[in-house]
């Protein structure tokens, strides 16, 4: 029995669209938002995950996220290396759109909510190098503390003449608890309620990542040129569109 291609294209969609998933936090264009950072349950205050984006679509990579082989990987690196042999900046962009890209992860609360949930935040490295360094600060450190922690000042615009939004994040410089009122019970029971990262992506294996890349590789008409079927002629490729998201937190 053969893979059905379009249900767990479906599935992605699903999971990887913000609308109707309360399990997701995304910042407000226009709208400073007043967040805290959920402590972590392991020793790193932060998570990443890798994706390859094809057709719009962003597809966790086998070989960075769980050590499997990538055909996408493979595939890019093949291109890669025969658009240096050939000097050719159009083979070699094509090759960069397949590349994996790297995008992390923190749960959050929004002070704003009410009665808030915790949910998950998905953000660009440059965002994730300046998390990292409130860590390093001695006026801020554990920022995540639950009595004594920091909660965070997300901005997120877009300047005149920029092609994307962008995000800076800052820390408040008081200290503040991690739920003024709250009783360590409800905090604990609000914790363990915490949506896990994996549950919200699909794990492709390597032989369903050889066939969505298969797929998309056949639908370009120049397919069958090798490495000419992923050039990009326009000024924004498919690759770039998806990947669009991604730059306009850098």
């Amino acid at each position: 029995m053969g893979i059905d291609i379009e249900k767990i294209k479906a599935r992605l969609d699903k999971l990887n669209s913000d609308g109707g998933d309360t399990r997701r936090w995304k910042p407000t264009l226009d709208k400073t938002s007043l967040i805290r950072l959920v402590p972590p349950t392991s020793d790193e205050p932060l998570e990443d995950l890798h994706f390859h984006y094809l057709d719009n679509r962003g597809y966790l990579c086998p070989k960075r996220n769980f050590n499997e082989d990538c055909p996408v990987c493979d595939f890019a690196s093949k291109l890669w290396r025969e658009g240096k042999d050939k000097d050719d900046d159009s083979i070699k962009n094509a090759a960069k759109q397949l590349f994996v890209r790297q995008r992390f992860f923190a749960n959050v609360i929004d002070r704003e909510e009410e009665n808030p949930s915790v949910k998950i935040w998905a953000f660009s490295r440059g965002v994730y190098e300046t998390i990292l360094k409130m860590f390093l600060d001695e006026d801020y450190g554990d920022i995540t503390d639950l009595k004594n922690g920091h909660d965070l000042k997300v901005e997120y615009t877009k300047p005149g003449g920029k092609r994307y939004p962008e995000t800076t994040v800052t820390p408040r410089p008081q200290k503040t608890p991690f739920l003024p009122g709250k009783s360590s019970k409800e905090i604990k029971e609000l914790l363990s309620a915490s949506p896990v990262l994996m549950d919200l992506y699909e794990r492709v294996s390597s032989n369903d990542m050889k066939r969505v890349l298969d797929e998309y590789l056949s639908d370009d008409e120049s397919a069958e040129s090798g490495s000419e079927e992923i050039s990009t002629a326009s000024s924004e490729s498919e690759i770039e569109k998806a990947f669009s998201e991604l730059k306009s937190d850098a």
